[in-house]
């Protein structure tokens, strides 16, 4: 087996390449958390910042990643907003049929269609080609498996597959083994780039939801800040990773930002702020 180190396949290609990356772990039903970390961390570092960073996600983080990116350029969305209005629908009872099986790609999907309807002809935001990519697995044959960069979408059909597809583990968020991508079959990109990086040489963030075990699978790239943002937290695997209902995900909301809050100081320093003053 071709291991993520040795290959990766890229879609698209930035004309200039960002050197600064800010990375989105996967995190399943810890979204809400993630999603409230983050907007601690936009108060804690500001827009003008991070708007050095372009961002990338892998799984549940390529959701997170694009709303990140939509509050950064646009006044007019929050992480908070686009959590409550769009994000916490995963949790809804409505769209979780099989109790959260099966569904959840679906449901990312449609969600990344809305997505597509805010962004595609928003005049505060830069082109999604220059500033987010995400990450799935390409499977090659039963013994080759590689990372599958995106960071060119073709249409709004385009995108919605590729964000569910970076999402889809089988037979618990989708039905079947794989998703298509383009005629290929793909899974969660966490299996074989768990940190999403797209430049080996980018300086890099990575705010990681997950247990440190979940990304060993992965050799670390260089150039790297790691910010545990459960770390400090009551959060604990695989109990607060599953999606229980809204409003259990309100609370992990609540936790994240208020996580953020606690975390001032590991910020600045992943972010070099205090560096440069």
């Amino acid at each position: 087996m071709e291991t993520i180190d040795q290959q990766q396949i890229n879609i698209g290609q930035d004309q200039q390449p960002r050197k600064k990356e800010l990375l989105f772990s996967g995190g399943a039903g810890a979204v809400g958390y993630q999603m409230g970390y983050c907007q601690g961390l936009i108060e804690i570092v500001g827009k003008e910042k991070l708007k050095e960073y372009r961002v990338g996600g892998v799984s549940a983080g390529s959701a997170v990643a694009g709303y990140f990116l939509l509050a950064v350029y646009d006044q007019e969305h929050s992480m908070k907003d686009s959590y409550y209005k769009y994000a916490r629908k995963m949790f809804e009872k409505s769209n979780k049929k099989y109790f959260g099986l099966f569904t959840s790609c679906d449901t990312v999907r449609d969600l990344a269609y809305m997505y597509w309807d805010l962004v595609i002809n928003n005049p505060n935001l830069p082109s999604l080609k220059d500033n987010f990519h995400l990450c799935m697995t390409h499977l090659q044959g039963i013994f080759s498996i590689k990372p599958l960069i995106v960071n060119e979408f073709l249409s709004r059909e385009d995108f919605g597959e590729a964000v569910s597809a970076s999402c889809a583990l089988p037979l618990i968020t989708t039905f079947g083994p794989c998703r298509k991508f383009r005629g290929n079959r793909v899974v969660d990109g966490g299996f074989t780039r768990p940190i999403p990086y797209i430049d080996e040489d980018s300086e890099k963030v990575f705010l990681n939801v997950l247990p440190d075990f979940c990304n060993l699978i992965q050799k670390m790239p260089k150039n790297i800040s790691i910010l545990n943002i459960t770390s400090k937290s009551d959060v604990l695997f695989p109990r607060d990773y599953w999606l229980w209902s809204e409003y259990w995900s309100d609370e992990m909301y609540l936790k994240g930002y208020l996580a953020a809050l606690n975390d001032v100081d590991a910020i600045k320093q992943a972010f070099k702020i205090n560096e440069q003053q």
